[in-house]
């Protein structure tokens, strides 16, 4: 959704950037307790993606925010909004 928001907001000319985020916080024990009686997690509580060693899956909290430039010269010359 702010994603999309983002870009309507870059078409309609509203602005010239635009931050679209998202979060993923485990906030409460339920799902987590109905997760583990289904013995999904990880016995050790490690992600191993790809490994011919994963049994099962581990869970993260994480953030992450995109920029949006509505300027297509911002990405043909290389500007970037970080050092």
């Amino acid at each position: 959704m702010a994603l999309h928001l983002a870009c309507r907001s870059l078409r309609a000319r509203e602005c010239t950037v635009a931050l679209a985020g998202g979060v993923s916080v485990l906030s409460t024990p339920g799902v987590f307790v109905e997760f583990s009686r289904q013995r999904a997690p990880a016995p050790d509580g490690r992600c191993k993606a790809f490994s011919a060693t994963a049994d099962g899956t581990a869970w993260a909290e994480g953030a992450g925010v995109l920029v949006w430039s509505g300027s297509p010269m911002r990405c043909a010359v290389g500007t970037a909004s970080w050092p």
